[in-house]
């Protein structure tokens, strides 16, 4: 059965020394790495063979009935700060009142940890070959690894929720919040600023959150970590299109416009695609 082999090819452990994650991560904060030469960029980025993003052919994946993905405190309106991070553009939560979003349950195995939620612009996964203006990814840490830089050391240590949008007429309330903050974080790099409104993780998914694809894969910004369960949802949400044009319009830390800041697509080289409607029974 798929669901049996999904999880152990999914959690076969891969061991990372703690010194070496130390190593290689003293190499990339060194490095000016970039996305137009990504194929110079370090760590597993080259080497591996599970690497993040690839392209999903709908009618490879194999299909099952799974329970819904849980989504706690995911409804709840926090505090929140935007950062340019100089390769994207980051939300991330004020949660020191009251316990953090989460998810579980599903094809997730334990509980996983939002630490924050980043855009790529153009969208980095694309469906049947078709790419979206826009990909929001909610990175989650295995909660047990107590933040995101230990889960890189676990085999199956980070989830990421990615969520892809296409242009919509209408504006998104939610982005609206979000972009009226992008000028002050715009040519400031690492200097977060917080939003004027309480936003939740919930108002940036999409309405259908039982359709999803799953596999095993990687961070998509080096060192390419291929310690990744990524949940890709097929239905889109949507952005207006001006509202999309302001939440790119940042700069690097050498103050050039990041025009777009999406990886090439990876070889699939074999995995496995899950796709589930969510119709358990």
């Amino acid at each position: 059965m798929f669901y049996a082999c999904f999880y152990f090819y999914c959690y076969t452990m891969k061991f990372y020394g703690i010194i070496s994650i130390i190593f290689l991560n003293k190499i990339v904060s060194a490095q000016n790495w970039s996305y137009s030469r990504p194929d110079e960029w370090p760590g597993e980025c080259q080497r591996g063979n599970r690497q993040s993003p690839i392209n999903i052919n709908f009618k490879n994946t194999i299909m099952e009935m799974m329970r819904p993905i849980e989504y706690v405190n995911y409804d709840r309106d926090f505090v929140a700060v935007i950062e340019n991070e100089g390769y994207t553009l980051a939300l991330k939560f004020d949660n020191e009142c009251c316990d953090k979003p989460s998810i579980r349950g599903s094809v997730i195995q334990s509980d996983y940890t939002l630490h924050n939620i980043h855009f790529h612009w153009a969208a980095e996964h694309t469906i049947n070959n078709r790419r979206y203006p826009l990909e929001a990814h909610f990175v989650h840490y295995k909660t047990e690894a107590g933040n995101l830089t230990n889960a890189l050391n676990f085999g199956d240590g980070v989830v990421v929720l990615a969520v892809l949008y296409e242009l919509s007429e209408i504006s998104n309330d939610v982005f609206d919040v979000i972009t009226r903050t992008v000028d002050d974080v715009a040519h400031r790099v690492n200097q977060p600023v917080q939003l004027d409104a309480k936003i939740s993780p919930e108002s940036l998914l999409p309405e259908n959150l039982d359709n999803f694809f799953a596999y095993q894969g990687s961070l998509t910004t080096p060192n390419c970590n291929e310690v990744v369960t990524w949940i890709v949802y097929s239905q889109p949400a949507e952005i207006e299109e001006s509202q999309l044009e302001k939440l790119s319009d940042i700069y690097t830390e050498d103050d050039k416009r990041l025009v777009q800041n999406y990886r090439p697509l990876q070889a699939v080289n074999g995995r496995g695609v899950l796709y589930t409607r969510g119709n358990y029974i």
